[in-house]
């Protein structure tokens, strides 16, 4: 009986590992930008991603609100240009992470709308950092309901509001960045 138990256990541990390997081995990287890439919207690719994918988004400038409703990373790769360029129109948020885990990573967000965030986070531990988040109505970063982020290395600049972050939100992590030029 003893060894039975034992069987099944080493089964059920060997059947765990293949499952996390092949989990670990579907996540793929995508690349957006204007020529000789996967995708020329960083909202398509985002749909098309599945959680635990890496989007890498060239220089240019995007002029979409993206919605992020998975664990992706986002990473901004300057292909000679600068960073791109997240332009959320006037209209909007530049980007909203509104689901666990998301990493977002070498941006330029600017342009959203008023009332509205450059980056809108509306889920739990994400990571903002190295973007520079400038010239929104409104908001640079805002966090609703909001735990356990960490925001680090991001210049914060001419918004209104540099970071907006109301109760309920709690355990945030708001290291090393650079604020300039904000009205509040």
């Amino acid at each position: 009986m003893k060894e039975k138990g034992m069987r099944w256990k080493l089964v059920s541990a060997l059947i765990l590992t293949v499952a996390i390997s092949f989990t670990a081995a579907e996540a793929t990287t995508i690349t957006v930008g204007a020529e000789g890439c996967d995708y020329v919207s960083i909202q398509q690719a985002v749909e098309e991603a599945n959680p635990g994918d890496t989007i890498n988004v060239q220089s240019g400038t995007y002029r979409e609100n993206v919605v992020v409703e998975k664990a992706l990373i986002l990473r901004g790769t300057d292909s000679g240009a600068g960073k791109p360029v997240i332009d959320g129109k006037g209209t909007g948020s530049g980007i909203t992470l509104s689901a666990d885990g998301i990493t977002l990573d070498g941006f330029v967000i600017k342009n959203a709308g008023f009332g509205k965030a450059g980056i809108a986070v509306t889920s739990d531990k994400n990571q903002i950092k190295n973007n520079l988040v400038t010239e929104n109505k409104w908001y640079g970063v805002s966090l609703s309901d909001s735990n356990e982020n960490t925001i680090t290395g991001n210049v914060i600049s001419n918004n209104k509001y540099g970071i907006w972050i109301p109760a309920g939100s709690e355990g945030n992590r708001i290291t090393k960045n650079e604020f300039k030029d904000n009205s509040n």
